[in-house]
């Protein structure tokens, strides 16, 4: 019985560690789908975190991402529908769409498609990724960390320990603004910091550092559960 419970408790530690380690940078993608087949990208966002699969099997609209050979990386069958639910003789003729996807830096060109007819395409590199050696457009530092590295004023709170202030991240997320290189970098950024509140601050875990040192854990588990399970199998049986 005891063999069993610690099973348990080990498979259940492994159920609540993995998504914190299967966390991976994630691109967002909006849109506005007019019932016509235009179609307009209204925002690109980007952060840490976990994409749930949405399960739709079958649908007259796909999202494709394609690589410079054109060969198709990555799609989605898209929910898209301009029918009003709670109104069965109505319709609209734009609806939102917004599309989380784990971010692919093999992706070239993004497509739309109804009913297998291209309604849409644009290329992602101009989007996220154009390596002109400028962090502007929708890149940060998780699509092009060549033009926007660690620290960057990108609208995305990276919190690496780089001795860069991070002027998109409040001041108790980002160690490096409690440092002095920190701290001068801030101002260099974006002027003045209030030194006072700095000082009073409590040290807060970093949620970027926790999926390792979950692993680490879940490393340690799995080894004494193979040790475990070794000793017992090595057990003189008792007649």
């Amino acid at each position: 019985m005891k063999r069993y419970n610690k099973i348990s408790i080990f498979v259940i530690l492994v159920l609540i560690g993995v998504p914190l380690i299967s966390a991976t940078a994630i691109c967002e993608f909006d849109f506005l789908i007019n019932k016509n087949d235009t179609i307009e990208l209204t925002k690109v966002n980007s952060f840490i975190g976990n994409v749930k699969e949405e399960g739709l099997v079958k649908s007259d609209y796909r999202l494709l991402f394609r690589d410079v050979n054109q060969n198709i990386i990555d799609k989605i069958n898209l929910p898209i529908t301009f029918y009003i639910f709670d109104k069965p003789n109505a319709s609209i003729n734009i609806t939102p769409l917004s599309i989380s996807i784990p971010c692919n830096s093999k992706w070239n060109r993004v497509e739309i498609l109804h009913n297998d007819k291209k309604i849409f395409s644009l290329l992602t590199g101009d989007l996220i990724c154009n390596k002109d050696n400028k962090c502007n457009n929708y890149e940060t530092y998780l699509t092009c960390p060549i033009d926007c590295p660690s620290g960057s004023k990108d609208d995305l709170c990276d919190m690496e320990l780089d001795s860069i202030c991070d002027p998109d991240c409040l001041a108790e997320r980002d160690p490096d603004c409690k440092s002095p290189i920190g701290e001068f970098s801030k101002k260099i950024v974006i002027g003045k910091i209030d030194f006072k509140k700095e000082m009073v601050l409590k040290k807060q875990k970093i949620d970027s550092n926790l999926r390792y040192v979950t692993l680490l854990i879940l490393i340690l588990l799995i080894f004494g559960f193979i040790v475990y399970a070794l000793k017992i199998r090595r057990k003189p049986k008792l007649y």
